[in-house]
């Protein structure tokens, strides 16, 4: 059966590919509603996908900063560690020229002494008289001889007196180049040392910046994530469990992620700021322990029978015996391979102390 439309009751609707349609008025508002349910739908993905990809847009953005930085701060520290050394050399071979300096000094007090002495001799000083030096000679030879002698002797003081006289001088002058070129060192010293604290400024604002976008994304990827996962992990609660971290934090699944090595990641990170409390999360004994990858560490041994592993941390509140739920036995931090990293925990579960098991479900069921 065919259905008749009053011409009054249809409106012309433009359709993309079709032009202008003849369409009831009263289903004109079900597709205008229809189509605004769906752009509803799929418009709030897109923007939170566009933040997402701006977010890592970013913090690319900021770590290729910091890349640039670090090979600028490099290149200043090999300039610093060459002007330094050079400094270093020149204040040694200024203590050596000082030392050299201070023997000529010594040299030149005793020739002048000697000569002075000499003269005292020739022109007559105390008991001793120039006159009975040279008669008392036996013959005229001997006499000719203690002149020529008395003569020479005077000459040759005279000379070394010199001799050493040009030494000092020529010191003197070394030293004085020496005292310029460390004035100048020092000079270079300083102005690499202001461009490197500038940097080094920088750098630390611009890291500073990164962990608040880091921390940032992993937000948003986790609230994307909390929208698109299925609350039925509440089966994989362990009863009793408590949440591992006491305060502001945030995690993703990142069980089996790839890690440097070819390792993979074999628990789930908490990132939180450093020196946050971690708490025990099930009732047990406490052991402690360091290493390069997980740096300081606590295994809990649960009254469940499942070990419970916090690594990366800052510090230990406890390092042995029981505690109970809830107990504060350490705080978040970034030791280990996480060094220069976001701080977080990087927490495990082994049940009955065998081999981990993914902790993301068990730390969403806790939430």
């Amino acid at each position: 059966m065919s259905q008749e439309f009053d011409l009054a009751s249809l409106e012309a609707v433009k359709i993309q590919g079709f032009g202008n349609v003849l369409l009831p008025k009263k289903k004109i508002w079900v597709l205008i509603t229809a189509t605004l349910l769906v752009f509803s739908l799929i418009f709030p993905s897109l923007a939170g996908a566009s933040s997402v990809s701006k977010k890592k847009g970013e913090i690319t953005s900021i770590r290729r900063q910091i890349s640039d930085l670090d090979k600028n701060l490099i290149q200043l520290a090999q300039g610093y560690n060459t002007a330094w050394v050079n400094l270093v050399k020149v204040e040694g071979e200024m203590r050596s020229t000082q030392a050299r300096l201070d023997e000529v000094e010594q040299e030149l007090q005793i020739a002048q002494k000697i000569l002075n002495d000499r003269v005292n001799v020739i022109y007559r000083n105390g008991d001793i008289d120039f006159i009975e030096v040279l008669f008392g000679a036996e013959n005229f030879r001997g006499f000719m001889t203690r002149l020529d002698l008395l003569k020479r002797i005077s000459e040759e003081d005279a000379e070394t007196l010199e001799k050493v006289r040009e030494i000092k001088a020529e010191v003197e002058r070394r030293r004085e180049e020496l005292a310029q070129q460390r004035e100048r060192e020092k000079a270079q010293l300083n102005v690499l040392k202001s461009k490197r604290d500038d940097l080094d400024k920088k750098l630390r604002q611009l890291k500073s910046l990164l962990s608040t976008k880091e921390g940032q994304l992993i937000e948003m990827e986790r609230r994307a994530r909390r929208k698109s996962v299925s609350y039925s992990s509440a089966r994989y609660s362990i009863a009793g469990f408590a949440f591992p971290v006491l305060g502001p934090n945030a995690f993703t699944n990142s069980w089996l992620a790839p890690r440097s090595g070819g390792r993979r990641h074999q628990g789930c990170d908490v990132f939180a700021l450093r020196g946050t409390p971690c708490i025990a999360c099930m009732s047990g004994t406490i052991g402690t322990s360091y290493s390069r990858l997980g740096g300081k560490t606590i295994y809990l041994y649960g009254d469940d029978g499942h070990k419970y592993a916090y690594m990366h941390l800052s510090g230990y509140a406890v390092t042995g015996g029981r505690v109970n739920k809830g107990d504060v036995i350490g705080y978040v931090g970034n030791t280990g391979n996480a060094r220069g990293g976001s701080c977080h925990l990087h927490f495990e579960v082994h049940p009955n102390g065998g081999s981990a098991v993914n902790p993301y479900p068990i730390l969403q069921a806790a939430r």
